[in-house]
């Protein structure tokens, strides 16, 4: 077997580093704040020096503002201007509650703000299509959790089953949250289950043959032992 080269030796320091990352990595999401800040400077730089674009957003929000009354005596369905396909139905809103005060009023206001970010975040001549892409997801994912839909108050069909349920449906849910923290602990057993010795885990001595900024690659030395079932 031909041994894999290994990469240059690190830093002392590069592991603090790299630690540092990784615990920054965890409150992040594993998004890069730098790529987040050059993708929105690409995207607030070139928006600020189109004022016919932004002309167009602002026209565009004011028609929208004055539509909007009329919408709330519609069904729900997507926002379907400043861009929103109306093809595409939303399905967090297709409950007939949501055509009922005051629930049709957060959810219009949410799907016109959504179709207004969307329109601000796309299409903005000279933005790189990669920045684009990093701020029209982030950005649509910031908004995805100020959705109506996600909160008790505010969501028709989840009070229905509330009320059906006697709040059996909390308690549901304040369990799996418990469990899921619980699965997160480095002690937890169900978090480790799922492990077997000498097949998901090593036991043999090893030692890392290859290493760059992505992985680090293990050769495991054999011991002779052979564990789980025999095989001919």
């Amino acid at each position: 077997m031909n041994r894999i080269p290994s990469a240059e030796i690190p830093l002392p320091g590069s592991n603090v580093d790299r630690f540092a990352h990784a615990q920054l990595a965890r409150l992040t999401g594993g998004i890069s704040p730098e790529a987040l800040v050059m993708a929105f400077e690409d995207w607030f730089m070139h928006l600020s020096r189109n004022p016919a674009q932004q002309a167009e957003l602002v026209q565009g929000l004011l028609q929208a503002l004055m539509e909007f009354p009329g919408r709330l005596q519609q069904p729900p369905r997507p926002a379907g201007t400043l861009g929103l396909d109306p093809s595409l139905p939303d399905r967090r809103f297709t409950h007939p509650g949501w055509q009922a005060w005051p629930f049709n009023l957060w959810s219009q206001s949410f799907l016109l703000t959504e179709a207004w970010w969307r329109s601000a975040t796309t299409g903005i001549r000279g933005v790189s299509p990669h920045h684009e892409n990093v701020v029209s997801f982030t950005v649509r994912q910031l908004l995805d959790t100020l959705s109506p839909a996600n909160f008790l108050g505010t969501n028709p069909e989840l009070l229905e089953h509330t009320v059906q349920s006697g709040g059996a449906n909390l308690l549901r849910g304040l369990r799996n949250l418990i469990a899921d923290q619980s699965d997160r602990q480095p002690s937890s057993r169900s978090a480790t289950s799922g492990f077997r010795v000498g097949r998901e885990v090593a036991v043999t001595p090893g030692q890392v043959i290859y290493r760059n900024h992505l992985i680090e690659l293990i050769q495991y030395t054999p011991n002779g032992h052979t564990y789980g079932p025999n095989r001919s």
